[in-house]
């Protein structure tokens, strides 16, 4: 994903979940976002779909 993308795909995951760790990286000429929570471990995400399928997952991993 482009830059512009993996920064708003980081606002939206720091909207919803809070309390986790989020970093933008660059991944061979493409940017990539990494969120880190302390009850729903470390997950990669490449692009928005993987956002919308990991989100329920990690909001549930926190709320356990």
């Amino acid at each position: 994903m482009s830059r512009a993308d993996a920064d708003s795909l980081a606002s939206a995951v720091r909207n919803a979940v809070p309390e986790a760790h989020v970093a933008i990286q660059p991944d061979t000429g493409h940017w990539l976002v990494q969120v880190e929570t302390s009850s729903a471990g470390a997950f990669t995400l490449y692009d928005e779909d993987d956002w919308r399928w990991l989100q329920p997952q990690i909001v549930q991993g926190i709320q356990r």
